[in-house]
């Protein structure tokens, strides 16, 4: 049985240091939202839509200077009909 290649699609945000804000932590509240499974999530529109069954959320601090957000998606096709399709998913979810 062929296996499918999977590649994997990266969607990353610099934003300002958030250890600063750990009282109200707000990469982590979008983390958890993101990373849901059930109806309505992004990973189930994803899903639906034949693009992907596996997506991971991170966010990654430096020293005092700032942070990144990542959005690292397995895409089972790469054409860019494929991406600006999950992009559009991915940025409707977030808004």
């Amino acid at each position: 049985m062929p296996v499918k290649e999977v590649h994997q699609f990266k969607l990353s945000w610099i934003l300002p240091w958030q250890v600063a804000k750990w009282k109200s932590k707000p990469t982590a509240y979008i983390k958890y939202l993101l990373e849901q499974e059930g109806e309505g999530s992004l990973l189930a529109a994803l899903a639906d839509a034949g693009l992907s069954q596996k997506h991971a959320v991170s966010c990654f601090d430096y020293h005092g200077v700032a942070s990144t957000f990542e959005l690292s998606i397995d895409l089972v096709d790469t054409n860019e009909a494929t991406i600006m399709q999950v992009g559009t998913l991915a940025f409707a979810y977030i808004s």
